[in-house]
C-alpha cells in the first residue's frame, strides 16, 4: 500500500505494518485518522495487558471494546486509569460496564 491510495488501512498503521516517516507525515496531515490510529493502539495495549493476566477473552473482544470507545473516548481514559492503578479492578469495570468478558476467568493469584 502506498500513501497515494485513497483507502489507507488504519489497522495496518496501528499495528505497525505500515510505518516510516512518510506515514507519520500522512498522519499529521490527517488528524482524524491519526486520532483513530492512536485510539486503536491504546485499546490494543489494554487488551495485551489483559491477556498478560491470562484472562481468556472472546475473539472479537478488542473490536467490541474499540466500538464502545469510539462512542465515548473518555471511557478509554477511565479504563486505562482503572487498569494501571488496580489491575483486577479493570476486569470488574469491564464486566460491569460492557458485559464483554466470559463468565469464567482465570483465578486470581
Amino acid at each position: 500500500m502506498t500513501i497515494d491510495d485513497d483507502n489507507v488501512d488504519l489497522t495496518a498503521l496501528a499495528d505497525g505494518l505500515l510505518g516510516g516517516s512518510e506515514w507519520e507525515v500522512w498522519l499529521i496531515a490527517h488528524p482524524d485518522a491519526a486520532a483513530e490510529v492512536a485510539m486503536m493502539r491504546r485499546v490494543r495495549a489494554l487488551v495485551m495487558q489483559l491477556r498478560s493476566f491470562e484472562v481468556v477473552v472472546p475473539e472479537d473482544f478488542e473490536a467490541r471494546v474499540l466500538a464502545r470507545v469510539r462512542t465515548n473516548t473518555t471511557l478509554l481514559d477511565l479504563l486505562e486509569l482503572s487498569f494501571s492503578s488496580v489491575g483486577r479492578a479493570f476486569l470488574d469495570v469491564l464486566d460491569l460496564a460492557f458485559g464483554l468478558l466470559p463468565t469464567s476467568r482465570a483465578p486470581s493469584a
